[in-house]
C-alpha cells in the first residue's frame, strides 16, 4: 500500500465514505462489543473499555463503499491497511462475531459495524534461503552431521550469537539456524575451519552491524 505523509489531513470515516474514495485515515480501532451474558476473555474489561480483543488498523485507505444488504441506510466499506493486534491475551477479531465499535485517534468515535471480515489474514511462513556457516570450528556433533549419510542425521539446529571485538556475546544478538547439511569445504579463513552449507537459513536476521566476512 502506498504510504501517506504525516502532513496529509486525515479524513474522518463519515467524510471518507461520503465520496472521498482513496481517503486516508491514520488509525481505526475495531473493538468487539462484548455480550454481557458471556464470560469476558482474559484482558477484556468489557463495557466498551479498551481491551486485548481490539485490533488497530493503521495507515488505512478507503477503497470503496456500497449500500449494504443488511439494512436500509447501512453501507459496506472496503478498507486496506495494516493490522496491529494486542498480544497479551492473543487478541484479535474473531470471524463470525457480530457487533463492533469503531474508533479513531484519541478514541474518537467513528461509528459501529455489524460484521468485520478479512481483518486478520493468515500469511505463509517466509521462505528461509539456504545459508552457509563460514569459518566453523566444528565440535563432534557438527562433524557427525557433516559426515552422516542419512538425511535425518544431517539435520542441524543451533543457536547463533554475534560476538564483539573481545569475543564477548552481544546482547540482543540471539538467533537460530536450522536445516540439513548439504556440503562442507575447507574455509579460506584458517586451517581446520570449515564452510558448511545448509538447505535453510536463520530464523531471524543477524544484526545489521555484524561484520561481513
Amino acid at each position: 500500500m502506498e504510504q501517506r505523509g504525516a502532513g496529509e489531513r486525515a479524513v474522518p470515516l463519515a467524510g471518507a465514505v461520503g465520496g472521498a474514495c482513496g481517503a486516508w485515515l491514520p488509525l481505526i480501532g475495531v473493538t468487539p462489543v462484548h455480550d454481557a451474558r458471556q464470560a469476558a476473555r482474559r484482558g477484556c474489561p468489557g463495557d466498551g473499555a479498551p481491551c486485548w480483543c481490539t485490533v488497530d488498523l493503521v495507515d488505512v485507505q478507503v477503497l470503496g463503499m456500497l449500500p449494504s444488504a443488511g439494512a436500509p441506510g447501512l453501507v459496506d466499506i472496503d478498507l486496506q491497511g495494516f493490522a496491529r493486534v494486542g498480544s497479551e491475551a492473543g487478541g484479535g477479531v474473531e470471524e463470525g462475531r457480530r457487533g463492533f465499535r469503531l474508533s479513531g485517534m484519541d478514541d474518537e468515535w467513528l461509528g459501529s459495524c455489524r460484521e468485520a471480515g478479512g481483518v486478520l489474514r493468515e500469511r505463509a511462513e517466509p521462505l528461509r534461503p539456504p545459508a552457509t556457516l563460514v569459518g566453523c570450528l566444528p565440535e563432534p556433533a557438527l562433524i557427525a552431521a557433516v559426515e552422516a549419510t542419512s538425511v535425518r542425521r544431517r539435520a542441524v539446529r543451533a543457536t547463533v550469537y554475534a560476538l564483539g571485538g573481545a569475543g564477548e556475546r552481544l546482547v540482543g544478538s540471539l538467533s537460530s539456524v536450522s536445516g540439513k547439511v548439504t556440503g562442507a569445504r575447507p574455509s579460506r579463513l584458517g586451517e581446520g575451519l570449515l564452510d558448511i552449507a545448509l538447505d535453510e537459513g536463520v530464523f531471524r536476521p543477524m544484526p545489521s552491524g555484524a561484520r561481513e566476512i
